[in-house]
């Protein structure tokens, strides 16, 4: 295990480091993602060599093994940091957490804001506004309806964050759930815009699950919660991502979330020339449609 080898694999990670030091405390970096939030960080060890990366926001971590030998001593360190890490992540959420309710309690329901008006959105239950922010509150159904753990807020110009340190993972926004029996199907999106646009168009109930990587967390939960019910994940389609870069994460995600509970995929039959100019969403898709009608 080379310091070269442990810092390829740190930026392999995703996070933005240009060296890496290697003494026992955690360092925060900014992250390919979110490259301003600092949501990145790490924690090594020159001897014996140790490399644990994390993100705060999605909740990975992952450890960097490398070819070396395994030693009780290293083993033991290990477990030590690993419950470092969880006891401050689950601190940290705690406090998004407090601070997501304070700031979502003394919100005002949103009557109108630049970002609904620009996704072609009327008033939607549950979302609120904060200083000029859109706030879109995010619940852990399997606590309960009301569990809020954390806030998207949403700025005029589009740019969205969460409360920093708070849980994303497993949460959702859930839109159409009063008076749900439990039976039929249940629709997943990424964005907020795109699961409203999708309720508005299915009448069903649809879990806003805020990224593609957590398109499996929020699945399977759903799954849990309402065994009797057939997943659908409206995919997003990131034809551009995966002409620079070779992925296209709405996709790949959406089926390895449809896999997991034995749901379908609904992706929007974007024209090539659609596709090129960048819409990706069943919110782009619908006002492509309104646009042309």
């Amino acid at each position: 295990m080379t310091y070269q080898e442990q810092l390829a694999f740190a930026r392999a990670f995703g996070l933005l480091t240009e060296q890496l030091i290697l003494d026992g405390v955690i360092h925060r970096t900014g992250t390919t993602s979110k490259p301003r939030s600092r949501n990145g960080w790490y924690l090594g060890f020159e001897q014996p060599p140790f490399l644990m990366v994390g993100d705060w926001q999605t909740g990975q971590q992952d450890i960097f093994k490398g070819n070396g030998s395994v030693t009780s001593e290293s083993i033991e360190q290990q477990r030590q940091i690993t419950t470092q890490i969880t006891q401050l992540r689950r601190k940290r959420q705690s406090a998004a957490t407090e601070q997501a309710n304070r700031i979502y309690s003394g919100a005002m329901d949103v009557i109108s804001h630049p970002y609904l008006i620009d996704k072609r959105i009327s008033q939607v239950n549950g979302l609120r506004s904060h200083s000029g922010l859109l706030l879109v509150p995010l619940y852990d159904l399997s606590v309960g309806n009301d569990a809020l753990v954390n806030i998207q807020q949403i700025a005029a110009n589009g740019q969205k964050r969460f409360i920093a340190g708070g849980r994303v993972q497993g949460t959702c926004f859930p839109i159409g759930l009063s008076g749900f029996n439990g039976a039929g199907e249940v629709y997943i999106a990424e964005g907020v815009a795109t699961a409203v646009t999708v309720s508005q168009l299915t009448l069903r109930p649809t879990l806003a699950a805020m990224n593609a990587n957590n398109l499996t967390h929020v699945a399977q939960l759903a799954k849990q919660l309402w065994p009797q019910v057939e997943i659908v994940i409206a995919a997003d389609d990131d034809y551009l991502t995966e002409l620079d870069k070779g992925i296209n994460p709405g996709q790949e995600k959406a089926l390895q979330a449809a896999r997991m509970v034995g749901g379908k995929v609904s992706t929007p039959p974007f024209t090539a020339a659609q596709r090129e100019a960048g819409l990706t969403d069943w919110n782009d898709y619908q006002n492509s449609q309104e646009g042309a009608a």
